[in-house]
């Protein structure tokens, strides 16, 4: 009999076992090969140095990668007795400073090697590292290492690492230099009192700018990195004696738990450390200013300097953060108050106004006084859109006039913004595609955005102007009524590192201490008490202990004096005035 001839099933159940076979011999023949797979960027172990110096120069040009230009690795000789010494320094060129390598590690090594007292006996390796470290390297900051890995991050961030045959271990010198952008005036939070300072890219500078406004011993600067690849440096900032522990050990823990392969951007951290990811309220502080950090921190608050990004994370933060700035402390309390009370408005504003407009225009007509219902309606007459559709095309075409200026460079970005604003606005009027009335409304709302201190914060108005307008469009006021208490409830669950959203709005006390009012500074005697911080007491209870004083003007024997003189002057004034020749005249007739 003829063997029978497999069909399609046959064949693909015969591939699948032949597959398995397979999968199974390899799993069995390759243990020690997936022992080796790590995630990338990690190493299994830390490989200790080799006491060979060309083994480890080898090593870093495996690592690192022959071709690689920019890793420079720098052999010389050090002059030891009996025998000299090979050596090398590692460093990656453009980020460390060349001055620094030769007048404090070349020209010491190389030349003044020989001038050790007991140059005529023989010395161990041990006691060469230790004098060359203590010794020759005259720099403000030394390190050592004894792994390979070490001595790859280390040059990295612009360190050199000296490498000396015989010794298992490097020197690390601190040769950090690279071209950074200097501190200018903020870009985002503009003020027109107080500093005109914001943060660079740069860690250590941005750390600078913070001890110099908290030039205290309890001012704890925690460092971390996180990143498999890029090894970013983190700041973590906080008043020992007045933040809470406890919110220092949270911040730490979630940034621990962080595992990533890059991490480019603080926003990008942000995301990581929110205690509800998916709500649209911003649930860290972020700031560019360093004014602005120095209170928070003084507050009880915990700050995060990301490396090669100029804004600073601040936590926890609350609601009464959207209408708070620095100006307000620059200011007398009284103007700040009102500045604070119109942000408010502003933020109701933003998210409400095209709202009641639809659903005044759709269901409620009978709120408005006659002569403006009819105002309203005579507007709308020849507008084709209903309600909505205006003004979700008015809506959009802002958004994009917005976008437009922002991206655009800035000499024409405001340009663009106000003149295409102007033109779109009277285009639409004129084609009866928008009343002037919405013109109005629309314009009001995207100004009212921009009253807010941060660029975050305006996105969120933004944002939920879209669910107000369709609420409103369905439901009319009662749609809006309802939209409001879902957002005041999702308030109340929101959370910041564990403290409530709308804290300190529900204490009757500190609800208008420093949130929608501000009171004297003077009259500010503890810190929120929301923070828990360990010191709550910010000053003494008394500090104006002086009482305005009336002074009363008396007559005295100098003013005396000064008005005889005043007098003096005013009639010799009023004498009537003589020529010199009549002077001499007059003296002649006498002699005569």
């Amino acid at each position: 009999m003829k063997p029978k001839k497999l069909g399609s099933w046959g064949r693909n159940s015969k591939q699948k076992s032949d597959q398995k076979k397979e999968q199974s011999n390899s799993q069995d023949k390759a243990p020690a090969l997936r022992e080796q797979v790590h995630k990338p960027g990690q190493h299994v172990e830390s490989e200790k140095l080799s006491t060979n110096l060309k083994e480890n120069i080898k090593a870093i040009k495996e690592t690192m990668g022959p071709d690689n230009v920019d890793v420079v690795i720098r052999e010389f000789v050090i002059a030891t007795k009996p025998k000299p010494t090979p050596a090398a320094i590692v460093y990656v060129e453009g980020i460390s400073n060349t001055v620094t390598q030769q007048f404090a590690i070349i020209q010491p090594l190389m030349f003044l090697s020989t001038l050790r007292p007991d140059n005529e006996q023989a010395i161990t390796q041990d006691e060469l590292f230790n004098y060359l470290r203590y010794c020759l390297i005259p720099t403000a900051h030394s390190d050592e290492t004894d792994t390979k890995q070490g001595v790859m991050n280390h040059i990295v961030t612009g360190e050199t690492v000296i490498l000396i045959d015989g010794v298992a271990k490097g020197i690390v010198v601190e040769t950090k230099s690279w071209e950074h952008r200097g501190v200018s005036e903020p870009k985002t939070e503009a003020s027109v009192r107080g500093p005109h300072e914001a943060f660079t890219e740069t860690l250590r500078v941005n750390t600078a700018l913070l001890r110099r406004r908290i030039r205290s011993p309890h001012l704890r600067i925690d460092m971390m990195r996180i990143g498999r690849r890029t090894h970013t440096d983190i700041g973590i900032c906080w008043l020992d004696g007045i933040t809470d522990p406890k919110l220092v050990e949270e911040v730490k823990k979630r940034l621990g738990a962080i595992d990533v392969d890059i991490l480019p951007y603080e926003g990008i951290l942000e995301e990581y450390l929110e205690d509800q990811p998916y709500s649209i309220f911003p649930q860290v502080q972020i700031t560019e200013r360093p004014d602005r950090v120095a209170a928070f921190l003084s507050e009880g608050r915990v700050a995060i300097i990301v490396d090669g990004n100029p804004m600073v994370l601040v936590m926890p933060t609350n609601f009464s953060t959207y209408f708070q700035t620095n100006e307000d402390y620059t200011e007398r309390w009284m103007y700040a108050t009102l500045l604070r009370i119109l942000r408010l408005f502003s933020i109701v504003n933003s998210a409400l106004l095209p709202a009641f407009y639809i659903a005044i225009t759709n269901y409620h007509q009978e709120m408005l006084p006659t002569q403006l219902a009819l105002a309203f309606a005579q507007a709308r007459e020849n507008v084709p859109l209903p309600a909505f559709l205006e003004a979700l095309f008015m809506i959009i075409s802002l958004e994009l006039v917005r976008e437009a200026g922002l991206r655009m460079p800035s000499p024409v970005g405001s340009t663009v913004g106000i003149v295409g604003a102007l033109l779109l606005g009277e285009a639409a009027v004129s084609a009866n595609l928008a009343s002037p009335i919405l013109i109005i409304i629309i314009a009001l709302a995207g100004l009212s955005s921009f009253i807010l201190p941060q660029y975050s914060q305006g996105l969120v108005l933004r944002f939920i102007v879209y669910p107000f307008v369709i609420l409103a469009t369905g439901w009319g006021l009662f749609g809006v009524v309802a939209g409001v208490m879902v957002i005041v409830i999702h308030l109340s669950n929101l959370t910041s590192l564990g403290i409530p959203y709308l804290e300190p709005l529900w204490r009757p006390v500190e609800a208008f201490r420093d949130t929608f009012i501000r009171i004297p500074m003077w009259l500010m005697i503890k810190r929120p008490r929301f923070l828990r911080p360990q010191d709550s007491v910010r000053q003494t209870m008394t500090i104006r202990k002086w009482a305005p004083e009336k002074h009363t003007f008396v007559a005295s024997d100098t003013m005396d004096k000064t008005d005889q003189v005043v007098q003096d002057a005013q009639s010799k004034q009023a004498q009537p005035h003589q020529s010199p020749d009549a002077k001499d005249q007059k003296g002649g007739g006498k002699e005569r």
